[in-house]
């Protein structure tokens, strides 16, 4: 979940409600949560690509708020910056 309150936390049981059927679940920005009118156009452009591509529909692709089972997960992990995943003291 990104940290900007662009969801709501609540939603969170929506999401794992679906994680038995799906490995990944993404939750949909709300309408007027995107930075700019150019973003909001280009994210479009994405989910449209990513849609056409995958046959699945794709509604909001660079959304933050997502669920994934772990053990799908786990498979890429190497993916992520180790500073990402590890506590980083405070300044």
């Amino acid at each position: 979940m990104d940290g900007d309150g662009q969801h709501d936390p609540a939603d969170i049981e929506k999401l794992i409600a679906h994680i038995p059927t799906f490995d990944m679940v993404v939750g949909e920005r709300r309408k007027g949560f995107q930075a700019s009118w150019w973003r909001a156009m280009a994210n479009k452009i994405y989910n449209q690509l990513a849609s056409y591509v995958t046959k699945f529909p794709i509604q909001d692709l660079t959304s933050g708020f997502r669920a994934v089972k772990a053990e799908i997960a786990h498979h890429f992990l190497y993916l992520i910056p180790m500073g990402i995943l590890t506590p980083q003291p405070l300044p």
